[in-house]
């Protein structure tokens, strides 16, 4: 398995890596440094309750895929497949791993290599679900508007099950692989929707911010807790955060779908703006076909309506 370690990207808190498990299962391995005294990122380190808030979100929504025929079912969730505690100072090999990444990739992570002997550390092992949208190369503008609806599909199952919010889904918590499978099942309160495939599958990833509510227990983040999310500039993804905090009023508990709005319509927008790498025939239809779809998403008060109204038809 040590062998096979590659990095793959970097959370907030956290550091992502691939590898293969002795039953030849692709992975990404989550390395979460909590409780410790020493700064991360500049940042204190995540605390036992916020992590144990990650893992139960995150177990509730690899539920989302166990039964097809349950009222309520999406396979655009990561799966979990293990979580242990580690304590330590950071294994040589991953270090390397991440030196190697640091040479080819833009890092904003500290070097984990200061971490002393009694650091504990979260593990958390999930499916390898393929590259972040934003370096992802798309063969078609079809690929990319199937893209957002499976996206749409995701949150909207995770709000009519859960209440979901995602609250950080900027263009690396969006995974994309190829697949043979011709089209993709949602289920919302035992109605079924169908979308096609066009030979991608989109994941949603890291809910480290995210808000779900199971019976009467909201598991969510404080995002008060982390005013320099609110002080971003020089990109759409920053305002997104800063009109989450205008609809919610820094009340992080309650529950507001508009939030996956925001960040499906950033989605949209963002790739539309892949156009600009394109040639100038095929930058008209990419802007043509994902333009309006950003433009009337925002019109909706929930991802669950623009997934339905825009993207779906039913089974």
């Amino acid at each position: 398995m040590v062998e096979s370690v590659h990095k793959l990207g970097e959370g907030t808190f956290s550091e992502v890596f691939g590898c293969v498990s002795d039953t030849g299962t692709q992975l990404a391995v989550k390395v979460i440094p909590i409780e410790g005294d020493q700064l991360y990122n500049d940042e204190r380190q995540t605390t036992y309750e916020e992590v144990l808030t990650e893992m139960v979100i995150t177990k509730e929504l690899s539920q989302l895929e166990a039964q097809e025929n349950a009222s309520h079912f999406t396979e655009n969730f990561l799966q979990i497949h293990r979580v242990t505690l580690a304590q330590g100072e950071y294994p040589v090999f991953l270090l390397k791993s991440w030196d190697s990444y640091a040479k080819t990739h833009v890092v904003e992570n500290d070097r984990p290599d200061s971490f002393p002997a009694e650091q504990l550390y979260v593990v958390m092992a999930v499916e390898n679900a393929g590259s972040a949208v934003e370096s992802y190369q798309f063969s078609s503008v079809e690929e990319a508007v199937s893209v957002v609806g499976q996206v749409a599909g995701a949150l909207a199952v995770g709000e009519t099950a859960l209440e979901m919010e995602h609250r950080d889904l900027h263009l690396s918590n969006i995974l994309v692989r190829k697949t043979k499978q011709k089209s993709f099942t949602f289920r919302l309160d035992n109605q079924g929707f169908s979308l096609p495939s066009h030979g991608v599958k989109a994941t949603v990833v890291d809910y480290t911010l995210s808000r779900v509510k199971q019976d009467e227990c909201v598991s969510y983040h404080d995002l008060e807790q982390l005013p320099w999310l609110f002080e971003g500039r020089g990109d759409l993804q920053f305002d997104v955060y800063r009109d989450m905090r205008k609809i919610t009023g820094g009340q992080w508990e309650k529950y507001h779908p508009s939030t996956n709005v925001m960040w499906l319509a950033f989605l949209a927008t963002k790739l539309s703006d892949r156009a600009l790498q394109l040639r100038s025939t095929a930058r008209r239809s990419w802007r043509a076909a994902l333009r309006p779809i950003a433009r009337r998403i925002s019109t909706y008060p929930s991802a669950h309506d623009a997934f339905v109204h825009l993207f779906s038809s039913d089974n």
